[in-house]
């Protein structure tokens, strides 16, 4: 009987420390990913986010009962996970804007600096009608 039920509780931790490493396997990948998403390196930011999200997805189910327990560090990590990808998206976004205000800025410069050449042209230079002979 009490054999059982030490059975039991070791057969528990195994599934306990399976579970934790493949956890670790998960938070890995996801570091990975996230440090590719931060060094802007990658071509599909938006696929990267979603690998990321469902990387955390993973998680979450692979830690279902135990978040509250043995699992808590993972689950308050995941949970912050999902707040930095919001920033994230945030911050990709305003420099998307930040990169459209900057060429729209170098084109109109660009029109300023052609507006002044030709206004520094002086009329009278380019006539084209016969010259007076003296």
């Amino acid at each position: 009987m009490q054999r059982e039920g030490i059975t039991k509780e070791a057969d528990a931790y195994k599934e306990l420390m399976q579970r934790s490493d493949v956890l670790k396997n998960h938070v890995d990948i996801i570091y990975d990913q996230m440090s590719q998403l931060n060094i802007n390196k990658v071509e599909n930011d938006v696929f990267l986010r979603t690998s990321i999200m469902d990387n955390v997805r993973d998680a979450k189910n692979i830690m279902s009962k135990d978040s509250a327990g043995s699992l808590k560090h993972y689950a308050v990590l995941m949970k912050q996970i999902g707040s930095i990808m919001n920033l994230k998206s945030k911050i990709i976004e305003v420099e998307y804007k930040k990169k459209i205000v900057f060429r729209d800025l170098e084109e109109c410069m660009g029109k300023t600096v052609r507006a002044n050449n030709e206004l520094r042209k002086d009329p009278t230079r380019n006539f084209t009608g016969s010259k007076r002979r003296k």
